[in-house]
Parts: structure tokens; C-alpha cells; sequence
């Protein structure tokens, strides 16, 4: 995800899409917010003060579970992508898996 932080402000049963949104960070303000990943098995479920880091290059919807709801999605900086990335790697060593 390459835009400026925005805001989502769906109302009850609103859903909106998401292309390009790997490592984006989505953060619930107010409400629930439902996400789910195209041809991932995991529902998430978030809500307010909860987040969720996108770890897909998938589309995405986020809906408005119970009532309206306010995300945040920001783009993680650089630096923060590359620590996870490492930090998963490493853990992936450790357990025998890489």
C-alpha cells in the first residue's frame, strides 16, 4: 500500500474492498469491524482499540459487524516491515521450518 493513512467510515453493514493493502495496518476506532482476506480461511474479527496488520497481498473487504464503524488503515513504515519480515524468518529457522 503505497497511499496516505485514510479513514473508513462504514455504516451498519457497510462493506468496503481493499486491493494492495499488504502490511497495511488497520486500526478499529469505533464499532466492529469484520476483514477477511480473498481465499483465506481466517475471519477476523476486531474491535475497537483492536488491530490488524495486513500479512497478504490479497484483496480484502472490511464490514461493519455491529453498527457503524471507523478504521483506520496506514501504511506501515519501512523499517517496521522489514523487522517483522526478519523476525518471522528467524522464528521459521528456529522451528526447522525455512
Amino acid at each position: 500500500m503505497s497511499t496516505a493513512p485514510s479513514r473508513l467510515h462504514l455504516r451498519h453493514h457497510e462493506l468496503t474492498r481493499l486491493t494492495r493493502a499488504r502490511d497495511a495496518r488497520l486500526d478499529v476506532i469505533r464499532g466492529v469491524a469484520w476483514i477477511t482476506l480473498d481465499g483465506d480461511p481466517r475471519d477476523i474479527v476486531l474491535e475497537t482499540g483492536q488491530s490488524f496488520v495486513v500479512d497478504s497481498g490479497r484483496p480484502l473487504i472490511v464490514f461493519a459487524l455491529e453498527g457503524p464503524a471507523a478504521v483506520d488503515v496506514r501504511p506501515q513504515p519501512e523499517t517496521a516491515r522489514r523487522a517483522s519480515r526478519s523476525w518471522t524468518s528467524g522464528w521459521l529457522r528456529a522451528a526447522g521450518a525455512a
